[in-house]
């Protein structure tokens, strides 16, 4: 039977006195620049209203820098989902290494780039690194050079963007990969399979000004070669 899905609404929390998380970006020379506005709602997620029993927890460092949302990440982890994936970015002044490292400990997957790898592992050495925190895999990004994905299989899966693919805005690009990393592990997709497709989706997100597409005509090529309409 076809999984269905829907978007629970039930542990969605309103916060009242802090407001939505917000990025404000620069760019210098084309390249992005971040400023994770801090004391934002997803800083304060409460715990009591949270439901634990998910198959797949996602959350990036940056969501568990402030305590109140990090004892409720360790409550939803002490439900054991199936899969915990962690997305790592390492913005300054908002992570601290042991921190970080304990993150990388409990997670399943993780997701950073050649330089937040450099910053948490001395040899940065990425099979090494799915070895010393028993992962199950690791999507080591490398910009516009494509990613890498390791396995503790040993499996190493390189995937490049074509050279055509026409660049307006990379904003949201590590994010789109990580989407379809997420879909491919929860519906059973071959590992390769997974990666070739995040790095499609990806290359089609950063012809599009924005992080986020509102256009659902932008999603339906995806949806029909994906064979995602009955889910």
């Amino acid at each position: 039977a076809m999984q269905q899905w829907g978007m629970r609404s039930d542990a969605l929390q309103l916060d009242p006195q802090r407001p939505t998380g917000r990025v404000s970006v620069s760019f210098n020379a084309g390249e992005p620049a971040y400023d994770i506005v801090p004391q934002v709602a997803y800083d304060a997620i409460v715990a009591e209203a949270v439901k634990c029993d998910c198959r797949l927890l996602y959350h990036g460092s940056l969501a568990l820098r402030e305590a109140t949302s990090r004892s409720t990440a360790e409550l939803i982890k002490a439900g054991k989902p199936d899969t915990v994936f962690v997305d790592v970015n390492l913005r300054s002044p908002w992570w601290q290494k042991e921190q970080l490292l304990e993150m990388v400990a409990d997670a399943d997957w993780v997701k950073l780039n050649g330089d937040e790898l450099a910053l948490l592992a001395p040899s940065a050495d990425g099979a090494a690194f799915v070895a010393e925190h028993e992962l199950q895999g690791l999507v080591l990004t490398h910009g516009a050079d494509g990613a890498e994905i390791m396995t503790a299989d040993g499996e190493r899966i390189l995937i490049r963007p074509e050279k055509a693919v026409p660049v307006i805005d990379t904003v949201g690009a590590g994010d789109a990969f990580a989407s379809i990393m997420i879909l491919g592990l929860d519906l059973d997709w071959p590992i390769e399979q997974t990666a070739q497709r995040a790095q499609a989706f990806a290359s089609a997100l950063v012809g599009k000004r924005g992080a986020t597409v509102s256009d659902p005509a932008f999603y339906r090529p995806f949806i029909d070669a994906w064979e995602l309409g009955n889910l």
